[in-house]
């Protein structure tokens, strides 16, 4: 007697070991992920662009094999197609790659493709940019969103740049035009340039700068292009500046000279230099020459125990900063003792 069909399938899958069988796996498309973050900029007579090499396939899986970078840039068609414009665009060749540092601990960095190349031969055209990754297997990502951006004639970079230490901090100059200017800052042990400021003037005073540091500062002239769209000059050369402290406190004001059987009491005003240290108190006795008789701290004010009845006193104060610098005097006062 045969078997019932049920009976056969429940035999297979006991005699098999097996309970349950899955959905057939879908082979995957292995196609790159498209460039998510490409940016570009006119800087001089250069377009400078970069992006982020995609490190997956459009399922997410990592890309296996090398890949093809290939960032076109071109002016538009008038009837907008991306075929035309990609088959007209002029295709770019990296300046460099860069290995970006993992997102996490453990993890894997991914590259920084950047490209410089010649804005000349689209002066007064406004062009499109974008890219595509091609992998091994000769599949090629979408285009990425895609970047509009005028091109115009280069502005001309700051010249004549001038890094002047001031008491207050350090003090910018530069010749140039432009709608506007970015200074930009590299501080003592750090790696590279950060923007600073931006001003519309050719100027800008660094007040947040340190005494005893030193700092390296470029600036570039920027203009507006387009809405959130801007062409920048070349950067100018660079300006570096130990900024110390060679700036002594204000001369001390208000100095009174109060005299008492035994002692001469002197006082003044008080100095506001947040690097303020102390004063030097000067005297001179019966039209002599002065001579410093005491370093006090920030408190205005000396008792003079030495003196004696029937002299005559000249006093004068100077104010001392933490570097040592010294103001210039104070007013002379006078004291006689009966």
């Amino acid at each position: 007697m045969r078997p019932s069909p049920a009976a056969a399938v429940a035999a297979f899958l006991f005699n098999t070991g097996c309970g349950y069988i899955g959905p057939t796996l879908v082979p995957l498309a292995n196609v790159p992920a498209a460039p998510s973050d490409v940016a570009a900029i006119q800087r001089g007579a250069k377009l400078i662009a970069h992006f982020t090499v995609p490190g997956t396939i459009t399922e997410g899986y990592p890309i296996k094999g090398d890949l093809q970078l290939d960032l076109r840039a071109g002016p538009a068609p008038d009837v907008w197609s991306e075929s035309e414009w990609a088959a007209q665009a002029e295709r770019v060749a990296p300046a460099r790659t860069t290995k970006l540092p993992p997102a996490r601990p453990g993890g894997t960095g991914q590259q920084l493709a950047e490209y410089e190349f010649s804005s000349t031969a689209w002066t007064g055209k406004t062009i499109v940019i974008a890219a595509r990754v091609i992998g091994s297997n000769q599949k090629a990502s979408n285009w990425s969103a895609l970047i509009t951006l005028p091109v115009v004639a280069p502005l001309a970079k700051p010249e004549q740049f001038i890094a002047t230490p001031l008491a207050n901090g350090i003090r910018l100059t530069w010749r140039g035009a432009g709608g506007h200017f970015r200074i930009l800052r590299r501080a003592e042990g750090s790696d590279g340039f950060a923007e600073l400021a931006t001003t519309t003037a050719p100027e800008y005073l660094d007040a947040g700068a340190e005494f005893g540091k030193t700092y390296t500062y470029q600036v570039l002239a920027f203009a507006a292009v387009a809405p959130q769209k801007e062409a920048q000059s070349d950067l100018s050369g660079e300006k570096t500046i130990l900024y110390k402290d060679e700036f002594p406190p204000a001369a001390p004001a208000g100095l009174i000279a109060t005299p008492s059987p035994a002692t001469v009491e002197l006082s003044w005003d008080s100095n506001t230099e947040p690097d303020l240290a102390g004063y030097r108190v000067y005297r001179a006795t019966n039209g002599g020459a002065f001579e410093k008789i005491a370093d006090v701290n920030e408190i205005p004010a000396y008792s003079d125990h030495a003196v004696e009845r029937g002299k005559t006193y000249r006093y004068t104060v100077t104010a001392m900063d933490k570097s040592g610098n010294e103001s210039s005097r104070s007013a002379t006062v006078e004291a006689a003792l009966q």
